[in-house]
């Protein structure tokens, strides 16, 4: 369960979880980018009706 005290915005505690997981996520994913090896490929996924577009691949 997510400590939702420090979440500012007007919104019910429920959404304050969302809230803090997307930002959660969009830190994991800058921190991702900024670590990766230069000149290794890159794989770009996107999702559309819950499924990954690489298909799960490896």
């Amino acid at each position: 369960m997510p400590n939702v005290t420090s979440v500012l915005h007007d919104v019910d505690e429920e959404e304050k979880g969302m809230v803090l997981r997307v930002h959660c996520e969009k830190l994991a994913v800058a921190f991702g980018i900024m670590n990766s090896v230069p000149g290794d490929s890159k794989r770009f996924h996107h999702f559309k009706d819950g499924l990954c577009s690489c298909g799960d691949y490896g």
